[in-house]
């Protein structure tokens, strides 16, 4: 009642924009926008006409479709339930879509119920097959929502996304993760608006996507592609060769029709050479979509003009001497009845990463993990990569960088800026059949010792003894560990670098960092000779006291002769990358079985943060205050005190007065002030 009354309060307070018209024209111009699937021009005629009659429910009605369209949800689940409680039975559809609401926000009872009861009075209605797919997501939803996490996930803020439709980003074959590629149908997008058969439609038309660059720094500079390479036709980066020298993309006058080209770049030119026709067994034009090259000599894609088990399936060819061999069903495994599409090959070529929106999913296009079998010589059954990976919308176009840890997706979840979003995430464990981790050099002796280099890991020590490492580094020694069981001759050498605000250093002897680290290292790898130098750090003004930096090299020893540094080696740094935005955390109240939790199961992202100059133990980093709530609820059902919840921007908390200055740079800021 009191987000009703707030809802309220906020629209009468703003003046009337349709001055000069009447209430029926702009009421009319929102039917239009709304027909057309404009939601975003319907929903500022609509909000023009609920200020004058805030009891025309049909225009109530429409305009909570159109929020929910535009990923508004609080103000959608406002209207949709004023329209639920007093005008079900002449908008019965208001239902279903109060459902999708609840579903989407991952409230899968609630969801159910509403689903249900839709069915039960609308039997026969169009959405029914539709509901009923949606009702299994939920009971499915209900099981995998119970599942640990397996990364994190957070969205680019601007310009990277935008409010219109921005997908299928690629990193870079040859920078990785400091340069991304993407399509996005942008404000400005060349050739306007245009209808499916690619002809100027002011009125009716949408923008084609063209293809973007983006440099992944704190200022996240975009810059559109070549005019050669974009047109006013759907234009869609698909992939890269092996050696990062030619780009494949697509043109055609919609998402599902058109041709494949492949262009050659010199090292210092992001302009075209040459463009040439992609000869390979696919076409688009007879019901092929979505395909994955590897290496030159393999691609993967969505097919349902091939025999298979229904929708769309997964197809692989090969090249050979003799050409590209026909296309093959990847099996039952993988495939389904439903649509199975956007696949990602990894470097071992032994996991397969594709999107599929069988009833086993979460909702929409779910992401799914299958490996393969050398020894069956069959992929296994798919996985469900669960929550955040996964949403209850479409979650697409999956792609990992190189180090194992990293990746990026297309989803048009509710947290997305209005349409699809880029989003990037983290594996907790680094999936190892992606990461290349073997560097070849020279000996004395012989030429095949190799040299391993685990990604560092950051650890912070605050106050007396009490240690807190975040979620992603003891992933990272267990792969570490797994890695040393793997090779019983391996020898560690484990570098520890302590940085202090004294001037005189700390002494000698092990911190307790070090202790939790060579303990942690020795339990899981038992059989491991570990041995261990330790240097002092004197940092600069701006760095934190009672940060360890472990840079973890691992040599695999020749017998022959003993280790020695190896010059040469590629150094590492893990900087985290400061938040830019709007964030929310959840503070906790301090309980020492966190501490506990943390250095055993450490399935969380946990962590500490000075806020008005005191230590705070802090939950997360959520994109939205809906989703912190939702996680406050969770974690209060576990028993852990919840304080409350505390917005950052650019990775600083806000907790005292906050200007208006602020509130209308980050208006989302309202609704928590409201809270």
């Amino acid at each position: 009642m009191r987000l009703i009354y707030c809802f309220f309060i906020l629209f009468f307070l703003l003046p009337f924009a349709g001055k000069g018209q009447s209430y029926k024209s702009i009421k009319s111009e929102g039917d239009a926008f709304f027909a057309d699937g404009f939601y975003e021009l319907a929903a500022k005629r609509y909000e023009d006409c609920f200020r004058e009659r805030p009891t025309d429910y049909e225009m109530d009605y429409h305009l909570g479709i159109s929020y929910l369209f535009l990923n508004r949800l609080l103000e959608a689940e406002t209207v949709l339930n004023i329209i639920y409680e007093k005008r079900k039975a002449q908008f019965p559809n208001v239902v279903y879509y109060l459902g999708n609401l609840y579903h989407r926000k991952l409230e899968f009872r609630k969801a159910a119920g509403l689903y249900k009861e839709f069915l039960k009075k609308n039997n026969r209605s169009d959405f029914e097959g539709l509901v009923k797919t949606k009702l299994r997501n939920c009971e499915s939803g209900l099981l995998i929502k119970n599942q640990a996490p397996m990364a994190t996930l957070e969205g680019f803020p601007e310009p990277i996304n935008t409010t219109d439709n921005d997908f299928h980003p690629i990193y870079s074959p040859l920078s990785q993760r400091s340069k991304l590629y993407f399509s996005s149908n942008r404000l400005g997008a060349l050739g306007g608006l245009r209808s499916d058969n690619g002809k100027v439609d002011n009125k009716h038309g949408h923008r084609n996507p063209d293809m973007y660059v983006a440099e992944i720094t704190p200022a996240y500079h975009v810059e559109r592609m070549s005019g050669l390479l974009n047109t006013s036709l759907f234009d869609e980066v698909i992939g890269f060769s092996g050696d990062g020298l030619r780009m494949y993309y697509k043109k055609g006058y919609t998402k599902d029709a058109g041709l494949l080209y492949e262009d050659y770049f010199d090292s210092s030119s992001k302009d075209r050479i040459s463009g040439n026709l992609l000869e390979i067994p696919f076409d688009m034009q007879k019901g092929d979509a979505t395909p994955f090259f590897f290496m030159d000599t393999m691609v993967i894609f969505a097919s349902r003009r091939l025999e298979g088990f229904g929708g769309y399936d997964l197809f692989i060819a090969n090249k050979t001497a003799d050409g590209w061999s026909e296309p093959i069903n990847m099996g039952p495994n993988i495939n389904s009845p439903y649509d199975e599409k956007f696949p990602f090959l990894t470097n071992n070529r032994r996991g397969l990463y594709f999107s599929s929106n069988k009833p086993a999913g979460i909702g929409g296009d779910d992401i799914y993990k299958s490996t393969y079998s050398p020894i069956l010589k069959k992929w296994n059954k798919s996985k469900n990569l669960g929550i955040p990976i996964n949403s209850a919308d479409d979650d697409q176009y999956f792609q990992m960088a190189n180090d194992g840890w990293h990746f990026v997706l297309s989803s048009n979840r509710h947290e997305s800026m209005g349409k699809y979003d880029i989003f990037e995430g983290q594996f907790f464990e680094q999936q190892s059949d992606q990461v290349v981790m073997t560097v070849n050099v020279e000996n004395e002796v012989n030429n095949d010792t190799s040299v391993i280099v685990a990604q560092p890991v950051l650890f912070q020590r605050y106050g007396l003894g009490v240690i807190m490492p975040d979620s992603t580094q003891f992933a990272a020694l267990r792969t570490l560990a797994r890695i040393l069981n793997e090779r019983p001759q391996a020898e560690l050498v484990v570098n520890m670098t302590q940085s202090t605000s004294s001037k005189k250093g700390s002494g000698v002897g092990l911190s307790p960092i070090s202790k939790v680290l060579l303990s942690f290292l020795k339990s899981n790898a038992p059989n491991t000779s570990i041995n261990y130098s330790q240097q002092l750090l004197i940092p600069k003004k701006s760095s934190q006291p009672g940060s360890y930096l472990e840079a973890i090299i691992l040599y695999k020893n020749n017998p022959k002769k003993p280790i020695t540094p190896i010059n040469g080696i590629k150094k590492y740094s893990f900087v985290p990358r400061t938040p830019l935005g709007l964030r929310y955390k959840i503070e906790l109240a301090p309980d020492s079985s966190l501490f506990k939790s943390f250095l055993t199961t450490n399935k969380y992202d946990f962590s500490f943060d000075l806020v008005n100059e005191e230590w705070r133990m802090l939950f997360g980093r959520f994109l939205t205050l809906e989703t912190a709530q939702q996680w406050a609820e969770e974690l209060n059902q576990n028993h852990l005190k919840v304080v409350r919840i505390i917005p950052y921007i650019a990775g600083k908390p806000i907790t005292k007065g906050i200007e208006p200055a602020i509130i209308k740079a980050y208006p989302k800021l309202q609704r928590y002030l409201l809270e």
